[in-house]
């Protein structure tokens, strides 16, 4: 555990908030919700290759930035695209996972880290 001080995130908008995910890949591109790394996020599923729905515990008025990187140790070049969301009414994120244009789904043992910014205020 890091043994200095931390500040508060700060943001030019209200209500801002941060959720971590981190999920780990199987076989098949099967995904595996590490619970106590994502805590907000309530599942993660693959609904076909490369193509995963995160649902977050709560809904939030609006989805700021999402980020992603794989740790991996291929040279699969993957990008990452969030093809849709609704975080203000079903609470989910549908994110891509793509190898230049084609849907491709990580390395079995790969892990995925991400951040998601979300807007929990309406002002």
């Amino acid at each position: 555990m890091a043994n200095v001080g931390f500040w508060p995130l700060q943001a030019r908008q209200k209500g801002i908030k941060e959720v971590h995910i981190k999920v780990t890949i199987g076989a098949t591109g099967a995904p595996t919700l590490s619970a106590d790394a994502s805590l907000g996020v309530a599942s993660i599923s693959r609904t076909s290759a490369g193509l995963y729905v995160i649902t977050l515990r709560d809904k939030y008025t609006a989805l700021v930035n999402a980020s992603f990187m794989h740790l991996d140790d291929t040279l699969q070049n993957l990008s990452f695209q969030v093809n849709a969301e609704t975080v203000a009414s079903t609470k989910t994120i549908t994110l891509w996972t793509r190898v230049v244009a084609t849907a491709t789904d990580p390395t079995d043992t790969a892990i995925i880290y991400g951040t998601l910014t979300l807007k929990n205020s309406s002002v």
